[in-house]
């Protein structure tokens, strides 16, 4: 038994969206999905050595459209249209001839002094006329374009601003307005008085009154006679350092009177000679209190020490001594008695 299917009379082609079905009697046709041309008649044919049987069916196919034509808003339509349809034109305006221009209101005549600024304003109509021109003269000549002058032309209300003024800008100045149907002018005088290259006078009279007080000479204080100091006198006599051992600090100290004469000097020897200066040496005066400090004393600091005080009225001094133990240079003696004799007991047994 062979089964068959024809579409409108032809055998149907072999495609993927075709699925046939014969199973046990039972015979089927499955389309996965549908185009306009699989319209018309679908017939199966069951066939054998003995004959054969067929049966037909059909069925129509509606096709999508790709273009619709069809409003999908219907409001929305009708509002387009009624939007879109013509309308009555307006009646166009009756075009007004212009009218001549005409200042309304004068120039102003300004008195200015030189670096102040100046400011010219009138009015003229017809305020609306996009064709009117307005230029700027000063003494009959074109004004000639500048950082310091700015104009001003709007709805009828004209303006010249002069950022400062020096003596040239003096003169008649005339703003003229003109159009197709005629023209207009308006004057005003500008006055610059210029400055003195030179200020002779002052522009302060009470900060010049205060400095007249302030220059004037002042009457000399007298001064204070001089304090009699008499001659220094140590009232702490130096101290002695004298159980030091090399390498040790040393410090000497007394003090004296007066402690307020600035004039007093002190002066300090060794062993009779003036002491030289050193980096291991420290000395200070400081009222009355004089010290002496020795960083690290060596032998040959041994000896004495001697503070002198002196000033035009006389001298005092003071002595004190120092003694300093020397270290050996080369150590002879040991350090170690008990390592010692083990060293001597090893190197007799060795023997």
């Amino acid at each position: 038994l062979t089964v068959e299917w024809y579409h409108n009379g032809y055998p149907l082609a072999n495609g993927h969206r075709f699925r046939k079905t014969h199973d046990f009697g039972y015979v089927s046709l499955d389309i996965l999905y549908a185009f306009p041309e699989d319209s018309g008649e679908w017939t199966c044919v069951a066939t054998n050595s003995l004959g054969e049987a067929q049966s037909s069916a059909s069925f129509n196919v509606i096709g999508n459209k790709v273009i619709y034509d069809e409003s999908q808003h219907p409001e929305s339509l009708h509002r387009i249209q009624q939007i879109e349809a013509p309308k009555e034109l307006p009646p166009e305006p009756v075009e007004l001839k212009p009218l001549a221009p005409q200042f309304i209101s004068p120039l102003q005549t300004i008195e200015r002094i030189e670096g102040q600024p100046a400011h010219f304003e009138t009015r003229v109509t017809p305020i609306n006329d996009p064709q009117m021109r307005v230029q700027w003269f000063k003494d009959g000549a074109p004004l000639l374009n500048s950082n310091r002058f700015h104009h001003t032309s709007d709805f009828g209300f004209i303006g010249l601003d002069i950022a400062y003024t020096v003596p040239e800008d003096s003169g008649v100045y005339t703003v003229v307005a003109a159009n197709e149907q005629g023209q207009d002018q308006a004057e005003g005088y500008l006055g610059v008085e210029s400055k003195s290259a030179i200020i002779g006078d002052t522009q302060h009279e009470e900060s010049w009154k205060r400095i007249q007080e302030l220059e004037q000479p002042k009457e000399k204080l007298e001064e204070a006679p001089d304090l009699e100091h008499g001659p220094p006198h140590f009232v702490q006599q130096l101290n002695s350092n004298d159980d030091l051992i090399e390498g040790q600090p040393a410090h000497f100290e007394a003090k004296y009177e007066p402690i307020k004469d600035p004039k007093v000097a002190v002066l300090w020897f060794h062993n009779g000679r003036p002491l030289a200066a050193s980096s291991r040496i420290a000395m200070r005066n400081e009222f009355g209190l004089v010290t002496l400090d020795i960083h690290y004393v060596l032998p040959e600091d041994v000896g004495e020490f001697c503070c002198l005080a002196r000033n035009a009225a006389g001298e005092d001094q003071t002595t004190g001594s120092l003694h300093c133990q020397s270290r050996a240079s080369i150590l002879g003696d040991v350090q170690h008695p008990e390592s010692w004799k083990r060293i001597q007991a090893c190197f007799f047994l060795s023997y």
